[in-house]
Parts: C-alpha cells; sequence; structure tokens
C-alpha cells in the first residue's frame, strides 16, 4: 500500500499516521473527508457537493481544521484501543455501471472495436486492519438496464461517455478507466447503444503516474446473437504498464469467463 507524504498529487490512497488527538482532512473530487483519533475513538466526517466534475486531491495530515459541527455526517466507532494507521482504499461501485457513447455505433459481424470507459470510485477508510466507512466520492444517479420492466437490474449511470481513445478520456483522481473489447462473433451487426459494466467483479490498480485502472475486460458476442461471454483479464491492460494491484473485487467470480444474455450487457 502506497506510503505518505511523498506521492504523486493525484495520489489521495494509501496509509497514513495518526496520532491521538489529531485530525485528518482529505479532498477528493467532491468528497471532503476528516477523521479524528481519539482515546478509543474514530470519529469521521464526509461532506460531498456530488459534483461529478470536481478534480480537487488534497491530504493534511495532521491537518489544522477541526470536523465541522454542521454540514458534514459524522460517525463515531467506538473500540478498545485505536491503531495509529488509517488507511484509504479507492473501491469500484456495488453495482454495475452503464455508459454510452457519444453518439450509438454498430459493431460489424466479424469485427472488434476497443473502448475505455471511466467510472466512479468509493472511498474506503480503515484503521489498522478494520474496515470503518465506505462512501462514494459521489454518488450516481440510478438506471434501470434490460430489455423490459421486468427484466433487468437497477445500475448506475456514469453521466460520461465512454471513448474508442484513450486521449479522449478525461482523466479524473476519483473515476478508475476499464479498457473493454467488444467482439462481434455473430452474423449480424450489433447496435451498441449503452454498455453494462459489471464492476462488482473487477478490481482497482494504480498506475505509476497515479492514474487508477481495472482489469481489461472483453465482451465477445456469440454464434447465436442471444448471450455474451465476459472475459476478465488478470491484470491491467498495456495502456496501464506497471500498475500494481490497490483493491480487490467486491465479488469474486467463479471463473474469469462470465456468460450472460446479451440485452444484459448491451443495449
Amino acid at each position: 500500500m502506497t506510503e505518505h507524504p511523498v506521492a504523486p498529487p493525484s495520489v489521495w490512497w494509501g496509509r497514513y499516521t495518526l496520532e491521538e488527538g489529531l485530525t485528518g482532512r482529505w479532498r477528493v473530487g467532491a468528497l471532503t473527508l476528516w477523521a479524528q483519533r481519539r482515546p478509543g475513538e474514530w470519529r469521521l466526517a464526509h461532506a460531498s457537493t456530488n459534483d461529478p466534475f470536481d478534480d480537487e486531491v488534497a491530504s493534511q495530515v495532521p491537518s489544522a481544521e477541526p470536523i465541522p459541527s454542521h454540514g458534514a455526517t459524522l460517525v463515531r466507532y467506538a473500540m478498545k484501543h485505536t491503531d495509529r494507521f488509517l488507511a484509504l482504499e479507492p473501491a469500484l461501485p456495488d453495482r454495475p455501471v452503464v455508459s454510452r457513447p457519444d453518439t450509438p455505433f454498430y459493431v460489424l459481424a466479424g469485427e472488434e472495436v476497443r473502448l475505455f470507459i471511466s467510472t466512479p470510485v468509493w472511498v474506503r477508510v480503515l484503521a489498522g486492519a478494520r474496515r470503518l466507512l465506505e462512501i462514494p466520492v459521489y454518488r450516481p444517479s440510478d438506471t434501470w438496464f434490460g430489455p423490459s420492466t421486468r427484466e433487468g437490474e437497477v445500475c448506475y449511470d456514469t453521466r460520461t461517455s465512454c471513448r474508442n481513445e484513450l486521449s479522449q478520456v478525461p482523466r479524473r483522481p476519483h473515476r478508475a478507466v476499464a479498457a473493454v473489447t467488444i467482439r462481434n462473433r455473430t452474423g449480424d451487426a450489433v447496435l451498441v447503444e449503452r454498455l453494462n459494466l459489471p464492476v462488482p467483479y473487477l478490481a482497482v490498480y494504480a498506475a505509476p503516474g497515479g492514474g487508477l485502472w481495472t482489469q481489461g475486460v472483453t465482451l465477445q458476442m456469440g454464434g447465436d446473437g442471444g448471450s455474451a461471454e465476459l472475459h476478465i483479464g488478470k491484470g491491467a491492460p498495456a495502456e496501464a504498464h506497471g500498475a500494481t494491484l490497490l483493491t480487490g473485487p467486491r465479488e469474486d467470480a467463479d471463473r474469469n469467463i462470465l456468460v450472460r444474455a446479451l440485452s444484459a450487457l448491451i443495449g
């Protein structure tokens, strides 16, 4: 895990040392987080502007700014002894994330395309080995994904587009980039208007420059046109050369190939 204070300016995750009686303050995009270590107690407070385009990153450990008495949500954790180490980790959302291309496009039969999708992350706070709090930097809006109102699932809407060029993806410190390859092995062109990425099965990696990534993902549409295989890579993609694992997936897949109905992944 990253040690501080030596880190690139965009890095907010890692392990911090907080002596008893002192407070730390972190700003991760729209989210401001405070942590105070007391005898037998941790106090955490958080507030968010819910602005997905806020890119500010800052950490003050210790901080001269106390936990605010108004305008923030305060949570207290009582324990016999408090550990002097506090860690912040990025975690992917607890639901699948739906992304949209700027303009819907067709993947022709026998062709493949590569997309880059950025997804918001949650901030996970641990004291020693104990997880205390997990909260989104900003909460994405809810959306329904499925062929009908009876068949499908509640997902998060990223409110940003998926791109076919990495240079077009805004690099934000509170978002992780997924490289997704779509292969069409059906006999017909397939229209892609929305893509449902099951991020609870993905891990978070940190590139040497500080950017966040997930494993590479390959979506292969089968010959019958009604099903698809989702292949989860064993590590970060080539574009994130030298990336290291930060956080494992929320859910463990039985294997690295998931079979889904095509309508559950592409709409």
